[in-house]
């Protein structure tokens, strides 16, 4: 994620993102698993995530996912790394596993742009969300438009 974040700054932009090391990713899970268990009716994941393989893919092309609050919950997807070629793909085995699971719906924050054609021809839509706002802000001394928001799917706020 270090080195894709590094490759995402043009110019004079400034990369901002939280890493899933040092407990964070964990703290995804536990805390994922803990509410689960309380749901009526109780919705468990059998499957955390997808991962393409064996299609000539030069880098890890995969998806993991939480599940949302509401009811009926979404999958929430916490973390998407494919490219514009594989991720048609991708998002069809992300919305099998969730057809699989008994989720009707994924859903998923700050989709790259270079993504959202595809998105919306697989029936995707893009909105400006009204509930669960994003929680960070930037004060730096760059203009707003040169913060590149990097890896914010979802987050360990949800």
């Amino acid at each position: 994620m270090k080195a894709d974040a590094r490759a995402l700054a043009k110019g004079d932009d400034v990369v901002l993102a939280f890493l899933p090391d040092e407990g964070v990713g964990l703290f995804t899970i536990q805390w994922q698993m803990a509410f689960t268990a309380k749901m009526e009716p109780v919705y468990p994941l059998a499957t955390w995530g997808v991962e393409l393989v064996g299609d000539g893919e030069e880098a890890p092309t995969y998806a993991t996912w939480i599940l949302g609050r509401e009811s009926p919950p979404s999958l929430f997807l916490t973390r998407l790394r494919a490219t514009p070629e594989t991720f048609p793909k991708l998002l069809r085995k992300i919305m099998e596993a969730a057809r699989i699971q008994g989720v009707a719906a994924v859903d998923t924050w700050n989709i790259p742009d270079q993504f959202k054609e595809a998105a919306l021809e697989l029936g995707g839509e893009t909105y400006e969300r009204e509930t669960q706002l994003p929680v960070a802000k930037w004060y730096g001394p760059e203009p707003s438009e040169n913060i590149v928001w990097a890896f914010n799917e979802r987050f360990s706020w949800i």
